[in-house]
């Protein structure tokens, strides 16, 4: 597993996590959030968000509880305009399973023996905090050994390069089909390498 954030000013929205859910060392829990808006109150945001939901992860439950969950409290406590794009992942190595909930944020992109996918969500999509009442679901998808499963915010898909166009949805994909080199680390430095740089 490897992770990396690069903000747009000297602080911003976007973040990630990772850890046992409810305690127990079987479930790995991995979040990647983006926060509307920039600068220090988004970063202020994520950080709260973030925090909200290790706490409420660490309670335990189905994922797509989790979400519901969080989505009212967030609602009640953030207020409006100021919601989270957030995709939560419960990853079981031992059963082979990756569970998640995408509420807004991209989709995650997978790689298989079968071909490169994004991996589109159950039900509602809505970001965190947007609608009070949204229920979501998860979708389950089967892992196997030398899958690779990379998710972004829409920092890189909207990134402008020099030529005033958007990195877009298709080079990631065809970057995860063609790169034989050893993942994630490898791999993600040469994704993060290839997106335009915040001016």
């Amino acid at each position: 597993m490897c992770g990396v954030c690069i903000p747009a000013h000297e602080v911003g929205g976007d973040f990630y996590d990772y850890f046992w859910l409810a305690g127990e060392r079987r479930l790995l829990c991995v979040i990647v959030g983006d926060v509307a808006g920039k600068a220090m109150r988004a970063a202020m945001t994520a950080l709260m968000s973030d925090g909200m939901i290790f706490s409420r992860a660490r309670e335990g439950g189905d994922i797509e509880e989790i979400m519901s969950s969080l989505n009212r409290a967030m609602y009640e406590k953030i207020g409006k305009r100021q919601f989270t794009a957030l995709c939560a992942m419960v990853l079981d190595p031992a059963g082979g399973e990756l569970r998640f909930v995408n509420a807004g944020l991209c989709e995650p992109l997978l790689r298989s023996a079968a071909g490169v996918e994004y991996l589109a969500s159950s039900g509602s999509t809505l970001p965190l905090g947007a609608r009070s009442g949204t229920v979501y679901e998860r979708r389950t998808v089967p892992l196997h050994p030398g899958d690779v499963l990379v998710v972004f915010s829409d920092g890189v898909p909207e990134a402008l390069g020099r030529s005033g166009v958007q990195y877009g949805y298709d080079r990631p994909r065809a970057l995860l089909a063609g790169r034989c080199s050893p993942w994630p680390a490898a791999g993600l430095t040469g994704l993060a390498a290839r997106v335009p740089s915040p001016p």
